[in-house]
Protein backbone atom coordinates (compact mmCIF):
# COMPACT_ATOMS: atom_id res chain seq x y z
CA UNK A 1 0.00 0.00 0.00
CA UNK A 2 2.81 2.56 1.01
CA UNK A 3 4.73 2.11 -2.62
CA UNK A 4 1.30 1.82 -4.71
CA UNK A 5 0.45 5.69 -2.53
CA UNK A 6 4.22 7.20 -2.99
CA UNK A 7 3.43 6.74 -6.74
CA UNK A 8 0.87 9.10 -7.29
CA UNK A 9 3.16 12.26 -6.11
CA UNK A 10 5.47 14.07 -8.36
CA UNK A 11 8.61 13.43 -6.66
CA UNK A 12 10.01 17.12 -7.16
CA UNK A 13 7.94 20.44 -8.19
CA UNK A 14 9.53 23.51 -10.13
CA UNK A 15 9.56 25.42 -7.11
CA UNK A 16 11.63 23.05 -4.87
CA UNK A 17 14.43 23.07 -7.26
CA UNK A 18 14.31 26.73 -7.36
CA UNK A 19 14.48 27.26 -3.84
CA UNK A 20 17.40 24.27 -3.96
CA UNK A 21 19.36 26.57 -6.44
CA UNK A 22 18.21 29.89 -4.32
CA UNK A 23 19.66 28.06 -1.14
CA UNK A 24 22.99 26.64 -2.81
CA UNK A 25 23.94 30.06 -4.52
CA UNK A 26 23.04 31.57 -0.61
CA UNK A 27 25.34 28.53 0.77
CA UNK A 28 27.74 29.67 -1.26
CA UNK A 29 27.68 32.88 -1.05
CA UNK A 30 30.13 33.49 1.99
CA UNK A 31 33.12 32.06 0.68
CA UNK A 32 32.73 33.75 -2.65
CA UNK A 33 32.59 36.87 -1.05
CA UNK A 34 35.92 36.09 1.39
CA UNK A 35 38.35 37.11 -1.66
CA UNK A 36 37.43 40.59 -2.59
CA UNK A 37 37.88 41.78 0.99
CA UNK A 38 41.37 40.92 0.98
CA UNK A 39 42.51 43.96 0.43
CA UNK A 40 40.05 46.59 2.26
CA UNK A 41 41.68 44.59 5.87
CA UNK A 42 45.11 44.00 7.52
CA UNK A 43 45.65 40.19 7.06
CA UNK A 44 44.97 38.93 10.70
CA UNK A 45 41.77 40.75 10.20
CA UNK A 46 41.32 38.91 6.75
CA UNK A 47 42.02 35.67 8.13
CA UNK A 48 39.20 36.27 10.78
CA UNK A 49 36.85 37.21 8.59
CA UNK A 50 37.60 34.56 6.27
CA UNK A 51 37.61 32.34 8.69
CA UNK A 52 33.54 33.30 9.48
CA UNK A 53 32.95 33.26 5.95
CA UNK A 54 33.47 29.63 5.71
CA UNK A 55 32.07 28.43 8.88
CA UNK A 56 29.10 29.77 7.55
CA UNK A 57 29.04 28.28 4.66
CA UNK A 58 29.81 25.02 6.31
CA UNK A 59 26.93 25.15 8.75
CA UNK A 60 24.83 26.84 6.22
CA UNK A 61 25.24 23.86 3.47
CA UNK A 62 24.72 21.16 6.98
CA UNK A 63 21.22 23.55 7.35
CA UNK A 64 20.19 22.62 3.84
CA UNK A 65 21.01 18.91 3.74
CA UNK A 66 18.97 18.48 6.92
CA UNK A 67 16.39 19.72 5.80
CA UNK A 68 16.31 17.56 2.10
CA UNK A 69 16.63 14.98 4.12
CA UNK A 70 13.30 15.64 6.04
CA UNK A 71 12.24 16.55 2.52
CA UNK A 72 13.12 12.84 1.97
CA UNK A 73 10.60 10.70 4.09
CA UNK A 74 6.85 12.47 4.05
CA UNK A 75 4.99 9.61 3.16
CA UNK A 76 6.45 7.85 6.40
CA UNK A 77 5.59 10.95 8.50
CA UNK A 78 2.13 11.04 6.84
CA UNK A 79 1.74 7.75 7.69
CA UNK A 80 1.91 7.51 11.07
CA UNK A 81 -0.45 10.48 11.38
CA UNK A 82 -4.23 9.58 11.73
CA UNK A 83 -5.39 11.31 8.66
CA UNK A 84 -8.09 10.31 6.44
CA UNK A 85 -7.05 8.95 2.96
CA UNK A 86 -8.47 11.82 0.60
CA UNK A 87 -6.73 14.39 3.19
CA UNK A 88 -3.19 12.47 2.91
CA UNK A 89 -2.13 14.24 -0.90
CA UNK A 90 -3.02 17.67 0.68
CA UNK A 91 -0.89 16.74 4.35
CA UNK A 92 2.10 15.46 2.04
CA UNK A 93 2.14 19.28 0.25
CA UNK A 94 1.37 21.48 3.21
CA UNK A 95 4.76 19.55 4.33
CA UNK A 96 6.40 20.30 1.72
CA UNK A 97 5.46 23.59 1.50
CA UNK A 98 6.83 23.98 5.06
CA UNK A 99 9.85 22.29 4.59
CA UNK A 100 10.50 24.95 1.82
CA UNK A 101 9.30 28.08 4.12
CA UNK A 102 11.64 26.61 6.64
CA UNK A 103 14.09 25.88 4.42
CA UNK A 104 14.88 29.45 2.47
CA UNK A 105 14.53 31.04 6.46
CA UNK A 106 16.75 29.12 8.01
CA UNK A 107 19.46 29.78 5.61
CA UNK A 108 19.12 32.99 4.85
CA UNK A 109 19.47 33.30 8.70
CA UNK A 110 22.47 31.33 8.65
CA UNK A 111 24.27 33.26 5.88
CA UNK A 112 23.44 36.46 7.60
CA UNK A 113 23.11 36.28 11.48
CA UNK A 114 26.17 33.20 11.81
CA UNK A 115 29.11 35.98 11.05
CA UNK A 116 27.38 38.21 13.63
CA UNK A 117 28.43 35.23 16.67
CA UNK A 118 31.44 34.14 15.19
CA UNK A 119 32.94 37.82 15.60
CA UNK A 120 31.15 38.31 18.60
CA UNK A 121 32.55 35.03 19.66
CA UNK A 122 29.08 33.42 21.22
CA UNK A 123 28.89 29.78 21.13
CA UNK A 124 27.24 27.77 18.08
CA UNK A 125 24.72 26.66 20.78
CA UNK A 126 22.66 30.45 20.80
CA UNK A 127 22.41 30.38 17.02
CA UNK A 128 20.97 26.75 17.42
CA UNK A 129 18.46 27.83 19.64
CA UNK A 130 17.82 30.30 17.97
CA UNK A 131 17.20 28.89 14.84
CA UNK A 132 14.81 25.95 16.27
CA UNK A 133 12.94 28.16 18.09
CA UNK A 134 12.24 29.52 14.24
CA UNK A 135 11.67 26.39 12.82
CA UNK A 136 9.00 25.91 15.57
CA UNK A 137 7.48 29.07 14.78
CA UNK A 138 7.21 28.36 11.44
CA UNK A 139 5.61 25.06 12.20
CA UNK A 140 3.21 26.23 14.06
CA UNK A 141 2.21 28.90 11.87
CA UNK A 142 1.86 26.42 9.05
CA UNK A 143 -0.42 23.77 11.91
CA UNK A 144 -3.01 26.66 12.86
CA UNK A 145 -3.30 28.06 9.18
CA UNK A 146 -3.88 24.43 8.28
CA UNK A 147 -6.57 23.68 11.64
CA UNK A 148 -8.25 27.02 10.27
CA UNK A 149 -8.50 25.82 6.67
CA UNK A 150 -9.91 22.56 7.99
CA UNK A 151 -12.24 23.67 10.43
CA UNK A 152 -13.59 26.37 7.43
CA UNK A 153 -14.42 23.57 5.01
CA UNK A 154 -16.40 22.05 7.73
CA UNK A 155 -18.39 24.89 8.63
CA UNK A 156 -19.50 25.12 5.23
Amino acid sequence: MFYRYQRRFKPRRKIDWLIDIVCVVLCIMPVLLSGPIYNHFDFMTYLRISKALLNTTRFAIIVFLLFNLAALYPHVLVFLLPVREDNREKLVQIYYNMLNTMKLVCVTSTVILYPIYMFLQLPTVFFIIIMLITVVIIGRLYFNNMKATAESKEAA
